[in-house]
């Protein structure tokens, strides 16, 4: 017997001596020696304690050597290993082996990343032929010797077959095939009784310490990349922070590379033009060499994307769809494409900066694929009006330019015709100038043309304000609605949201004609309202008191819609919801023979509906009839002012020029009553979609890091309530699940089954406790990057509509028609598959 704690360190290299713990405790570490002398720090690999054997390592080849240190009160017992193989039973000798190698090889293996996933888990006296490439690994509590002809130990030591040729597995470690063999399995008590437990140990010891040398090695590598990426990244923001003074002065343009990475560097060109950051994923516990894919950037960013084709007959190049990320054909390198102040396309090199303008030619040097990116409303706090303003009309100030520019020359142009009358009869009849009349038909004819090409380029400004304002604020409020979290989900039904969406699509469309009336209204009534007081000042007053009642009156006419207007959309949103239940639970209904009461509950908040769009009808045909009496009016009132003071004192030209520019005026100003009247109409709608925008999005994306999952899971302590005052679902539930393992987690109905796999999701957060994935909190994860690691078939499961190919890879861009096949073997679907009209291809729908 000896006393541990009296001994600064134990040596371990010798089989020949194991150690039986009497007493105590005794930790076990590794150190690198390089002639004898320590060139590394001791790396604790286990703790044995009382009752369990620490076995000699052996001179194993490596310049790694193991020792133990002994707790306090630590009392030891030196067994050589040969009486040990003699005394101890086959059953005693097992458990000690097994339990000191499963110790070991999970201190080893849990730092070997990405862990990949087993395809078979093998048992003691299995005897199975597997293909090569897959991953054998053990049941959780059980380990199991596995012998195999061509395989490699945790997938990076090769098995050397020249002694038993047998590795154990556990549930932490797994053995890769390199080729097509036939595998065995064996237990720790059938080696004692064979006598080839000493030798196999002695095998373990050398492929666990060549691995922990690996590891070693890895770890200086990617020290040494991780420093060689900081020094880079410093290096590039200085030289970027020194181009951009010189660019003060015009001579110079900043570096587009950042970070080394050129795909970033290309996406973050093309979120300078769209006014989206991007930036790169926080580093996983993947080696930080691995190359960002676009898709990663994306997620990381919050960025929404789609896959686009770049037709070369459609001339793609020529107009304005947004920055996109091309590549190129002949080395799939990444380039920005960015549209010009000309309507055209620009590639844009993100190595050298260089930008060359795309023709025929150029397009046909790019890949016919192409990514195109959404902006997105902010996600860390709620959506106000002016916010969502600014967000459809940001970069589009150039339109908005060039269409009050034209508005204004063309309301300009539209005066031609009055003041030509005015002359017309004041001087040309009254003098016979026959030349005169025919030049100022000419110039009208000429004015007629000019104004044209004007309102064809006002109509383009406008056409391009209005789709893509409408389609940003569609992709930006669908995108929100998609990250809000389940528990705002759970206050609506489906079809309450569906009708909400619809209103916002409304009033998006309401609100782009408002833009465009409003602006027309005022460019054309500025011009005309001049001429109207350079002709006639009192004149010109009568018309602005009248355009004022006008106005006035349809805005009264407007405030009096709001409360109707809101009344319908509430029962619009309700009626949507219970007819989207009434589909869905159709079967339900015919079996309790409930179809009448649906009916009647429908027919009720159809009849309410209706009724509120009489009561709205009926306010805007008041409106209507004013504005067509309207004209009348002006007229009278013009005759009567003109009357009043007296037919001298205006002569006929100038009389009818005002008469003509105020009936510009009048159409100018019903034009800006009627938006007066829409402008009513918005207040309700976006009250609908208010809970949308003033909700905050589940985290983003939970949190920032992002792992590979090996499949170990754990529950620890959670407890969750839907409230903070409603009953507890789940109370202080602790469960682990390890890789490979299969758990069924049974219960009666509301017993929290589907609410524990919602916590799992990250769908919900608990109460109190935490869901682990491979030993790392949930909550600081990448909830998306998590769950598109997990296969996930809910209780009311269905096809999402596409063809069966996209159900069954799903969004997987590493995944190839041959992936789906191979899953549809695995399914046995294979001939169901094929025996549809376009196999894989066949389109399904959710009810398919």
């Amino acid at each position: 017997t000896l006393d541990a704690a009296d001994k600064r360190q134990i040596d371990l290299n010798d089989r020949q001596i194991a150690w039986f713990v009497e007493q105590g405790a005794l930790d076990i570490f590794i150190i690198e020696h390089e002639n004898g002398v320590p060139i590394s720090t001791a790396k604790h690999i286990l703790r044995a304690d009382e009752g369990q054997l620490v076995f000699g390592v052996g001179d194993t080849g490596s310049s790694l050597t193991a020792f133990a240190k002994g707790l306090p009160n630590t009392k030891l017992r030196h067994m050589p290993s040969d009486q040990l193989w003699e005394r101890a039973t086959p059953e005693e000798l097992a458990d000690q082996v097994d339990g000191w190698i499963t110790r070991f090889s999970a201190s080893v293996a849990q730092q070997i990343e990405p862990r990949p996933q087993s395809h078979h888990l093998l048992d003691p006296g299995d005897q199975v032929d597997l293909e090569a490439g897959h991953v054998l690994s053990a049941h959780p509590s059980r380990l199991t010797w596995a012998r195999a002809e061509s395989a490699a130990y945790l997938g990076t030591e090769e098995v050397d077959n020249s002694g038993t040729g047998l590795i154990p597995l556990t549930s932490a470690t797994w053995l890769t095939l390199v080729e097509a063999t036939s595998v065995s399995g064996f237990n720790s008590q059938q080696l004692c009784v064979d006598d080839r437990i000493a030798q196999a140990l002695d095998e373990f010891h050398h492929l666990i310490l060549a691995a922990e040398q690996l590891n070693r090695l890895l770890l200086l590598a990617d020290e040494a990349n991780e420093q060689s990426a900081r020094t880079t990244h410093r290096r590039i923001d200085e030289e970027r922070a020194l181009q951009e003074l010189f660019g003060v002065l015009g001579g110079a343009r900043a570096t587009s590379q950042i970070g080394g990475s050129v795909l970033l560097a290309a996406l973050q060109m093309i979120g300078n033009h769209e006014g989206i950051e991007f930036h790169p994923p926080q580093p996983s516990r993947v080696s930080i060499a691995t190359e960002h894919t676009m898709r990663d950037i994306a997620n990381a960013s919050g960025v929404p994307f789609r896959k686009v084709r770049l037709q070369t007959q459609d001339r793609w190049w020529i107009g304005d769809s947004g920055a996109m990320l091309g590549f190129r054909k002949e080395d799939d390198s990444p380039v920005a494409l960015i549209p010009s102040g000309y309507r055209r396309y620009r590639v844009v090199d993100p190595v050298t900066g260089e930008s060359k303008r795309i023709d025929g030619e150029v397009a046909t040097s790019l890949s016919d694929s192409a990514w195109s990116f959404q902006m997105t409303l902010p996600k860390d706090e709620p959506v106000e009006p002016k916010t969502l303003i600014g967000f459809v009309g940001k970069g589009m100030a150039g339109d908005f330019i060039r269409f009050a520019i034209a508005g204004f020359i063309a309301s300009l142009l539209i005066l031609a015709p009055p003041i030509a009358i005015g002359e017309l009869i004041d001087w040309v009849i009254p003098s016979a100038a026959g030349s005169t009349l025919v030049q100022m038909v000419i110039a009208l004819v000429a004015i007629t043309f000019i104004a044209t090409l004007i309102h064809m380029l006002r109509g383009t400004a406008i056409m391009r304000i209005e789709a893509r304002g409408t389609a940003r604020a569609a992709a930006a409020t669908w995108d929100r609605l998609l990250r809000l979290p389940p528990s705002f989900f759970n206050q609506y039904t489906a079809g309450e949201l569906a009708t909400r969406m619809a209103v916002f699509q409304q009033m998006r469309d309401q609100i782009s004609g408002i833009v465009a009336n409003v602006l027309l209204s005022v460019v054309f009534l500025l011009p005309t309202f001049g001429l109207l007081f350079y002709y006639d000042s009192t004149l010109a007053s009568f018309s602005l008191i009248i355009a004022i009642v006008s106005l006035g009156l349809t805005i009264t006419i407007g405030m009096l819609q709001i409360a109707p207007i809101r009344r319908r959309y509430e029962v619009a949103r309700r009626l949507g919801g219970e007819l989207y239940q009434f589909i869905n639970g159709m079967n339900k209904l015919r079996s309790a023979g409930a179809e009448a009461s649906a009916f009647a509950s429908w027919a009720r908040k159809y009849r309410e509906l209706q009724h509120h769009k009489i009561q709205i009808a009926r306010l805007g045909e008041h409106n209507i009839a004013f504005s067509s009496a309207l004209p009348a009016l002006v007229a009278a009132a013009l005759f009567g002012a003109t009357l009043w003071r007296g037919v001298d004192e205006i002569d006929l030209g100038s009389f009818l020029v005002v008469y003509s520019a105020a009936m510009l005026f009048y159409v100018a100003t019903v034009r800006l009553g009627y938006s007066f009247e829409s402008i009513a109409s918005i207040k309700p709608g976006y009250e609908q979609i208010e809970p949308i925008l003033n909700a905050l999005p589940h985290g983003i994306t939970g949190g920032s890091a992002t792992i590979d999952l090996s499949g170990h899971i754990q529950f620890d302590r959670i407890s969750f309530r839907y409230t903070e005052d409603g009953p507890m679902i789940l109370d202080d539930i602790t469960l682990e699940v390890r890789p490979g393992e299969f758990v069924a987690i049974v219960g009666e109905s509301g017993s929290g089954k589907s609410t524990l796999l919602r916590l799992a999701l990250g769908l919900e957060d608990p109460s109190s406790g935490a869901v682990y994935y491979d030993e790392r909190d949930l909550a600081y994860l990448d909830r998306r990057s998590v769950r598109r690691q997990i296969g996930v078939v809910t209780q009311d499961g269905s096809l999402m509509p596409g063809d069966i190919l996209d159900n069954i890879i799903g969004m997987a861009d590493d995944l190839t028609i041959e992936d789906g096949w191979r899953a549809a073997d695995l399914a046995n679907v294979r001939k169901d598959i094929e025996g549809m009209p376009m196999g894989m291809m066949t389109p399904v729908s959710d009810g398919s």
